[in-house]
């Protein structure tokens, strides 16, 4: 069986991830042989991971034949995930979508391209997720959800049914949202957060119920993340 090529976009940890989702696809099929990353942040020949990097994100061009899938996928630069990948001006068919075989998904749900799908994570029938998304490990969405592309479901994060996340939104480890909810664009919803009403756009909340920062705990969040 021949293997299909592929690089991973970005050498942070969620490069542990996407490995572990490769290796499981592997051991049933054999379908991908992982040639390196690439990262603006990392010397070319470095290695990470065990993986060599091979350039950075431009270098993408130096390999027509490869398929890709982007690991940008932290609190720090989520918002700008839509710009990094718009640079590369790689066709949309380039990237490949990774779905554990231990993940739940229904038959009736649509996945769109280059998500990657975590070990224990369940998406429920009537979802649609968009590209460049990425759900961590146990990772529920809910019937009906929408999650628009290049947000992040991080690790044991709770979509009720019918929630929306709209595009470019962060929805921390183990955050829960109320049922009909909407997460606005590019707002993020902090760990362990227990959401109970629509998050406006751009907003940090956290806290049970969740609230947004404001003064000086918003600055703070700013500073940190360097992308707001």
């Amino acid at each position: 069986m021949t293997r299909t090529d592929l690089i991973l976009l970005g050498a942070g940890g969620n490069v542990h991830d996407v490995l572990d989702i490769v290796d499981a696809i592997n051991a049933d099929e054999g379908q991908f042989n992982v040639l390196g990353a690439l990262d603006d942040r990392r010397a070319r020949g470095e290695r990470h991971l065990n993986l060599e990097i091979l350039g950075g994100l431009a270098s993408c061009t130096d390999f027509p034949g490869a398929r890709f899938i982007s690991t940008i996928h932290n609190e720090h630069v989520y918002r700008l995930h839509p710009t990094l990948l718009a640079r590369l001006g790689l066709s949309p068919n380039r990237f490949v979508t990774l779905i554990h075989p231990g993940a739940g998904l229904s038959r009736r749900a649509e996945i769109g391209r280059g998500v990657y799908i975590c070990d224990g994570a369940s998406i429920a029938g009537g979802v649609v997720i968009g590209d460049h998304v990425s759900v961590g490990p146990h990772a529920i969405v809910g019937h009906d959800s929408r999650v628009d592309s290049y947000s992040v479901l991080a690790a044991g994060a709770l979509l009720g049914g019918g929630v929306h996340v709209e595009r470019a939104c962060y929805i921390g480890s183990s955050a829960s949202i109320r049922p009909e909810l909407v997460v606005r664009r590019e707002a993020l919803v902090g760990l362990g957060a227990v959401v109970v009403r629509d998050v406006p756009r751009a907003s940090v909340v956290v806290g049970n119920p969740a609230r947004p920062l404001t003064g000086s705990d918003l600055k703070y969040e700013r500073h940190i993340q360097g992308v707001m």
